[in-house]
C-alpha cells in the first residue's frame, strides 16, 4: 500500500483501465530431473497450486484472499509466484514477485510499477522498483521497504513470455506453423516440418517426453544446421500444432538447446509450460521446471 501511494505521488499511473487480460498469476515448480533419474516422467507436483487464491476487482486489485492450509505446501523448494497487471493497451503496469522458504508461507519480495507518460513513445515507461525487507525475522518487518529505485525502461515484450499469438511471420505445414519474431534473420527455408515431426501430436506430456528422449539426437543435429547458418548467439522460434491447443518453443544457443512444451487455452494464452534443456549435441537432457498460469479476463 505504501509503495502504491509513493508511486502515485512520484509520477502517477495515468491509465488504470484494464484490457482483455486483467491479470495473470504464474507459479513455478522446480524439478531439475535428469533423464536417467527415476521419475523423469512424473509431471504432477506434490505442491498444491491453489493453496493461495485471490479475487480481483475490475481494476485488478485484490478484493478477497484465501489461504487453504495443506501439508503438501512447499515440498519442492516452494513455488515462486509472479502476479502481472495490465492496462487497456496490453502494457504491464504492475508486477509482484513472491517467494519464501520451505515450510513457510509466501512473502512479497519485490514490486515493480510502471507508468507511461511519453505520448510519442507508448512503450517507454517510468519504472518504480521496490525491494521489501523480506529476509527480516517478523512479518511486520518483512512488509517494510528496504530499498527502491526509479528508472526509465521500454516494456514492450518484457512480460509476454507465456503468450502465444499470430503477430509474427509464419511458415505453415499440414502439421502446424513455425512462428518467428520480427527481425528473425536465419534462412527460413531450413525450417521444414520434419525438424520436429517425431515430437508432434502426442496425447499427453509423458508421451511427448518419451518421443523427445527417443529422437533427441536427431532433433539436435538438425537444429545445429539451422543454428550454424548465422553467427547471432540465440536462435528462438515456436511451432504451433495444427488443430491443437499446443505449441513447442525452441531456443538454441552456442552450447544448449532449450525446449518448452506449452498448453494453450481458448484465447491462445499459455496456462501450463514444461521446460527442458540439453547440450546441443543431444546429451544430458534435463527437465528443469514447469509453470502454471492463472489468467483473469474481463
Amino acid at each position: 500500500m505504501k509503495a502504491g501511494i509513493l508511486i502515485l505521488l512520484t509520477f502517477g499511473l495515468s491509465n488504470l483501465v484494464f484490457g482483455q487480460i486483467k491479470s495473470e498469476r504464474q507459479v513455478k515448480y522446480w524439478l531439475h530431473k535428469k533423464i536417467e533419474k527415476k521419475g523423469f516422467h512424473k509431471n504432477i507436483s506434490k505442491d498444491s497450486c491453489v493453496i493461495f487464491w485471490e479475487e480481483y476487482n475490475r481494476n485488478g486489485k485484490v478484493t478477497k484472499e484465501y489461504d487453504f492450509p495443506s501439508d503438501r505446501c512447499w515440498t519442492i523448494n516452494g513455488p515462486w509466484e509472479h502476479h502481472y497487471y495490465y492496462d487497456d493497451k496490453d502494457r504491464i503496469i504492475e508486477h509482484r514477485f513472491y517467494g519464501g522458504e520451505e515450510g513457510k508461507g509466501r512473502t512479497l519480495m519485490k514490486n515493480y510499477f510502471y507508468s507511461y507518460p511519453y505520448a510519442d513513445e507508448p512503450n517507454r515507461a517510468n519504472e518504480f522498483y521496490v525491494i521489501y525487507d523480506y529476509k527480516a525475522k517478523t512479518r511486520i518487518e518483512e512488509e517494510q521497504i528496504d530499498t527502491f529505485y526509479l528508472d526509465t525502461v521500454t516494456t514492450k515484450g518484457m512480460f509476454d513470455f507465456f503468450r502465444t499469438g499470430w503477430k509474427y511471420d509464419t511458415i505453415r505445414y499440414n502439421e502446424g506453423s513455425f512462428i518467428f519474431k520480427e527481425g528473425f534473420e536465419r534462412n527460413k527455408k531450413l525450417f521444414t516440418s520434419d525438424l520436429i515431426t517425431p515430437i508432434l501430436s502426442k496425447s499427453d506430456i509423458k508421451d511427448f517426453e518419451i518421443a523427445l528422449i527417443d529422437n533427441l539426437n536427431q532433433i539436435c543435429n538438425k537444429f545445429t544446421e539451422v543454428y550454424e547458418t548465422d553467427e547471432s548467439y540465440f536462435c528462438e522460434f515456436e511451432f504451433r500444432e495444427e488443430g491443437s491447443r499446443r505449441s513447442i518453443k525452441f531456443r538454441i544457443s552456442k552450447y544448449f538447446l532449450e525446449i518448452e512444451s506449452r498448453f494453450l487455452n481458448n484465447n491462445g494464452d499459455c496456462y501450463l509450460s514444461f521446460f527442458y534443456q540439453c547440450e546441443r549435441n543431444g546429451s544430458n537432457l534435463e527437465k528443469l521446471n514447469f509453470v502454471k498460469s492463472y489468467i483473469e479476463y474481463y
